[in-house]
């Protein structure tokens, strides 16, 4: 559903409110779509639209060789939505807006389309911060009792690995 409204918005210049109250009821009637999932477009549809800037900045970024209105509307669709995704919701993992907007590309894209945004996703995915998983504790700065020898409650570990890079740095 939400894929259909930005390509509307996106390829006709339709109104995006009416376009999601369309959507919204041909999905919900047509598929029995739980209001929740509803609204969960809409919302993603309404971030979508207010980030495109950034988004579509971010796109001419990573797709070097190709022009953001030379790429296929639905693969330039697929790739916005999906760096939405990726950029501000914190609950879903990379890969799973990566392995969904691959699948959209695929079945409503040309030939070359799940390629190209896996490729484009992926290279995304490599420069930002690992998100936390659902359901893990947030780290501390201070381990509560460490339990190995040498090292006493409360001492601080440092990681042997490097800082995370930072997006959008060279």
């Amino acid at each position: 559903m939400a894929l259909k409204v930005l390509y509307a918005v996106d390829v006709g210049r339709a109104d995006p409110e009416k376009e999601l109250e369309y959507a919204a009821l041909s999905e919900y009637l047509g598929k029995g779509l739980s209001p929740e999932t509803v609204a969960f477009c809409r919302g993603l549809v309404a971030g979508t639209l207010a980030s495109a800037k950034d988004i579509d900045d971010r796109i001419r970024e990573l797709a070097r060789e190709w022009s953001l209105w030379r790429m296929a509307a639905v693969d330039r669709n697929v790739l916005r939505m999906a760096i939405y995704e990726m950029l501000n919701l914190e609950d879903i993992p990379y890969s799973v807006s990566i392995n969904e907007a691959v699948e959209l590309a695929k079945k409503y894209g040309t030939e070359e389309s799940g390629r190209f945004v896996n490729g484009i996703l992926g290279n995304l995915a490599k420069g930002l911060p690992p998100k936390s998983e659902p359901g893990a504790q947030a780290e501390t700065e201070e381990e509560p009792e460490s339990g190995e020898p040498g090292r006493e409650a409360g001492e601080q570990v440092a990681s042997p690995l490097p800082p995370p890079p930072v997006p959008g740095a060279r």
